[in-house]
């Protein structure tokens, strides 16, 4: 990976971090919950990433201004809430962040000297290309600041096919990071590509606002965050930067936030309203979002129903019309300037893939009511399969010389070989909740919530395999990334803090894996940065190795309330 690439993305992630340090810093003054000051500085990354994109709407001239007010405004708020006075509650997640960016890069880029970023990651994990989604947003964000002339955005498709929220933070960059963009004299790909891979660095604050959510510790969060950050699904969906990871960041947020609510933490009506926001952010950063619903909804109407008299109803309409108002110029971007817009729902839930001019209700039922009873059914099992066969969890290991190659394409297909130990962990975490259930008893540590939170999330997957029309098509880049962050995290979580002992031998185990399978050199062509890039990558392992030791030499005092929200505050 090219030397300006790498600085670009530094940068970009130190704006996106600017953005969630206000929104957490602001939070945190106003008293919230550590979850709650988690969630709205990933909130705070995405409002602003979707003010620049409404601003660039309505004029390039427009967008230009509310970059520079975006950025000022956010360090306004770090400067009067004396932000800087808690540095020491920021150091352990800022560590695990970058951490986490820096082994995402030296993996990634590990034995290459290509220039283009795009083409680089699009080749190197696997033994075929992957497609040119990443690209998408970029290629958006150009199209919106000065629409093209023709009808289609790339190939066939629309401007209004793919959510656009990853576009407004390109757009941001492109302001906001100019200076240093002409300093290391980088393309518009590089910076592009850089700040869509800081957009995908959110999943960081909210996984730790998600394992905090369900009662761990502040260390234990930062050991969560650490171990996700190797598990190669997670590696692969950050420095290929389609909106999977922004949107799922998004949604775990929107999880946490509910979840704090529940547990008394959060008022309910800030609760609600900010999973609201977050959760429509999600879907406006990628389609997958909203097959978290099924985890969302029954949490958000169980805290709704906790709120007496009509406050419920006036709570109720608040978050309706937040959602209203977060999502209605996107709507009208598609049905007005771009219809129908509603092409990937044909695709993955009717199984209609060309270009269709029939509403989606009506290509729905069409093609439901064409197909026979029993290939539906086929079908449904087929998707079942793919998504939760534990078989799949060794799939491809075995003694064929190419079996690396074989490996690595089950993870990208598979949620059980993508999981790979979490998927066993996950499983852990249900059976220890349902024995907990069976016994009626209370137990006051996180298995209740963290239970409650797998099961979730394996039902979305359930109701994501069953809603999938075509057979084979519940494979893990058309699902969701929210809950493949949520099955890693917080089993993890849970044994780590019972366990400590077991969760490091895991931990080892799948770093050894990931290296095993991913860190293979294809033909060396510049031996001088793959030197660099894989001092980058160690320093990347090194820094999530000792965030949470470091966190705690800070005198940090993780039992008390005071102290928990400083660990949240990224």
């Amino acid at each position: 990976m090219a030397a300006d690439t790498v600085t670009l993305s530094l940068v970009a992630l130190a704006f996106v971090g600017l953005f969630v340090g206000s929104g957490a810093a602001a939070s945190w003054r106003l008293g919230h919950d550590p979850v709650v000051v988690l969630s709205i500085g990933v909130a705070a990354a995405g409002a602003a990433s979707w003010i620049m994109l409404v601003a660039t709407w309505m004029s390039p001239k427009v967008g230009t201004v509310a970059a520079v007010l975006l950025v000022v405004g956010a360090l306004a708020v770090l400067l009067t809430t004396r932000a800087w006075r808690h540095w020491r509650s920021v150091v352990g997640p800022v560590m695990v962040t970058l951490g986490a960016f820096l082994f995402a890069i030296g993996l990634a880029f590990l034995w290459s000297s290509q220039v283009d970023p795009y083409s680089e990651v699009e080749k190197r994990f696997y033994d075929w290309q992957l497609p040119g989604d990443d690209r998408l947003p970029g290629l958006l964000a150009s199209w919106i600041a000065s629409p093209g002339d023709g009808e289609f955005l790339d190939g066939d498709w629309l401007p209004s096919d793919r959510p656009p929220l990853q576009a407004g933070f390109i757009l941001l960059f492109r302001i906001a990071g100019a200076p240093v963009a002409t300093l290391v004299q980088a393309d518009g790909a590089a910076v592009d590509y850089a700040a869509s891979v800081a957009a995908q660095m959110l999943w960081v604050p909210a996984v730790l606002a998600v394992v905090r959510a369900v009662g761990h510790m502040p260390r234990v969060t930062l050991f969560a965050a650490a171990f996700t950050a190797l598990v190669p699904v997670v590696v692969v969906n950050t420095v290929f930067p389609w909106p999977k990871t922004l949107a799922g960041a998004l949604a775990v947020a929107a999880v946490a936030a509910l979840v704090s609510g529940l547990r008394g933490k959060a008022r309910p009506s800030v609760a609600i309203v900010l999973a609201a926001l977050l959760a429509t952010g999600g879907v406006l950063s990628h389609g997958g979002a909203a097959l978290m619903l099924p985890l969302i909804l029954p949490l958000a109407l169980t805290l709704l129903w906790r709120v007496r008299g009509a406050s419920r109803w006036l709570l109720a309409g608040g978050a309706a019309l937040a959602v209203l108002v977060a999502y209605l110029p996107w709507l009208l971007y598609q049905r007005l300037l771009y219809p129908p817009g509603d092409r990937l729902l044909k695709w993955h839930f009717a199984g209609v893939i060309p270009i269709d001019d029939r509403p989606f209700l009506q290509a729905l039922v069409d093609q439901y009511g064409a197909a026979s009873f029993s290939d539906l059914i086929d079908a449904r099992i087929s998707n079942l399969g793919r998504a939760l066969n534990p078989f799949l969890l060794f799939a491809g290991v075995d003694a064929s010389p190419g079996w690396r190659a074989d490996r690595a394409h089950h993870e990208f297909f598979d949620t059980p070989a993508a999981l790979g130990i979490s998927f066993v962990i996950a499983l852990a975490v249900l059976t220890a909740w349902m024995v907990l259930l069976s016994r009626r008893r209370h137990v006051d540590d996180p298995l209740p919530w963290s239970g409650l939170l797998v099961a979730g999330a394996f039902g979305c997957i359930v109701v994501w395999a069953v809603a999938m029309y075509l057979p084979e098509s519940a494979v893990v880049h058309q699902g969701s990334q929210a809950w493949m962050l949520m099955l890693i995290a917080i089993p993890f979580a849970w044994l780590v803090s019972r366990r400590p002992w077991i969760g490091g031998a895991a931990a080892l185990a799948q770093f050894a894996w990931t290296l095993t399978i991913y860190a293979t050199p294809p033909e060396l062509t510049d031996p001088t940065l793959r030197v660099s890039v894989l001092i980058v990558g160690l320093l990347g392992l090194v820094l999530l190795a000792v965030a949470p030791i470091v966190d705690s030499a800070l005198g940090r005092q993780p039992n008390t309330e005071r102290s928990a929200p400083a660990s949240a505050s990224l």
